[in-house]
């Protein structure tokens, strides 16, 4: 199976893996929000997760990003499932 290996700024973060059928993401986000009153006018978060066997899969990331921050993602052959949280 492929599978997920996630770092940020050089350290990692989780090794995302589901099985032979299954979907995989991992998604850097920015949300920029103009509407007057809104808290927080702009979002920038990691999101990893998945669908296997109509199962919704997350694994554990911090969400919340920085400008600047490195996400780096890999690909690789994978022999067991990664860890869900």
């Amino acid at each position: 199976m492929i599978g997920f290996e996630v770092a940020l700024n050089g350290s990692r973060v989780c090794v995302a893996s589901a099985g032979d059928t299954c979907v995989l993401s991992a998604c850097v986000t920015w949300v920029l929000r103009t509407a007057p009153g809104v808290k927080e006018p702009s979002d920038l978060r990691l999101d990893i997760g998945g669908l296997s066997e109509q199962t919704h899969l997350k694994w554990p990331a911090p969400r919340k990003l920085q400008v600047g921050d490195e996400v780096l993602v890999g690909s690789s052959r994978r022999h067991e499932l990664g860890p869900e949280a």
